[in-house]
């Protein structure tokens, strides 16, 4: 942060996504591993911000649409 001069204070929101094994020390993830993302409704529509998307991307949508009537669009 100090070399990109951004004032800790200025900071008004933090989200942590989670912690997965195999992003502390390199250890295997077992199973499915649980994934959250935060959605965002913005004036120009839903924003997905996911972790690392263990998942997959397009699984995260198709949960999302369960969850909201919303569409979103997609840009890569």
């Amino acid at each position: 942060m100090k070399k990109m001069e951004i004032d800790p204070k200025s900071i008004n929101k933090v989200v942590i996504s989670h912690i997965h094994g195999d992003h502390l020390e390199g250890g295997e993830l077992y199973g499915p591993p649980k994934e959250q993302s935060l959605i965002i409704n913005s004036k120009k529509g839903l924003i997905i911000i996911t972790g690392c998307a263990h998942p997959g991307i397009v699984n995260i949508i198709k949960k999302q649409k369960k969850f909201s009537r919303k569409e979103i669009s997609i840009w890569f």
